[in-house]
């Protein structure tokens, strides 16, 4: 069974090396670094800094130094995003699994900044400004679309059943404008799962942690329990 990523870039070779299918590319979505500025004086002045991918904290951190960042506290959303600021040097760290579950730990006092993309959700951020009404915006990157691929609606039309490995709510988006058949979709994440269902994906496969590796052995699992199925049903026929 193939299995199809909505990006450009390759997955790491000691990854793709564990996946027990063939791997397709398809750039549904790329991520464009927007140029910010923020002098430090203003930085300083933030108590908490919320960053809720690991696209955010890429295209946020590598603007300032370490010393810059090291007295602030970072909510993050994912351990993924909790590794990639460890690895900076961050070490006030609070994860969560959704934005919504770290709300209720801002205080009123506090004044927060928010760096994140263009699509960011304005609903989350009203609920969000109950808690701490001091949480200011800051689009360090821009989700950009392909309006319509007609290699991934070609592939998707074929008679085999197919595989989408969907690692964020923004690949959920690019999904909306085509047509599916027999397919199965991998992700990791809550947000990631509701949004495949908000669009009436069905066949919907959670990694049991949010990470690429557990995504891929989520894979392996269905993938090698398709094939012993198919196989039984050969012995049968003969």
């Amino acid at each position: 069974m193939e299995i199809a990523f909505l990006r450009k870039e390759k997955i790491p070779v000691n990854l793709s090396s564990l996946l027990s299918g063939k791997i397709k590319y398809f750039p549904l979505v790329t991520y464009q670094k927007r140029d910010f500025s923020l002098e430090c004086s203003l930085l300083k002045s933030y108590s908490g800094i919320i960053l809720c991918s690991k696209r955010s904290v890429s295209f946020f951190i590598e603007k300032f130094s370490l010393k810059e960042l090291i007295d602030h506290q970072f909510y993050c959303v994912g351990e993924r995003s909790k590794i990639q600021l460890e690895v900076f040097g961050i070490k006030k760290i609070k994860v969560f699994s959704s934005f919504l579950e770290m709300i209720p730990f801002f205080s009123e006092n506090e004044k927060i900044l928010y760096p994140t993309s263009n699509e960011y959700s304005k609903k989350e951020l009203l609920k969000a400004k109950l808690f701490c009404s001091q949480i200011d915006t800051l689009i360090c990157y821009k989700v950009v679309y392909e309006n319509r691929n007609s290699d991934f609606q070609e592939w998707l039309n074929t008679s085999t059943l197919k595989a989408v490995a969907v690692l964020a709510p923004s690949q959920v988006n690019a999904l909306k404008v085509y047509s599916f058949k027999k397919i199965h979709t991998f992700c990791m994440g809550n947000r990631t799962k509701q949004a495949l269902e908000n669009i009436g994906i069905k066949n919907i496969h959670l990694s049991e942690f949010s990470n690429l590796e557990s995504l891929i052995q989520s894979y392996n699992n269905f993938s090698n329990l398709f094939l012993k199925e198919n196989q039984k049903c050969f012995h049968k026929l003969d």
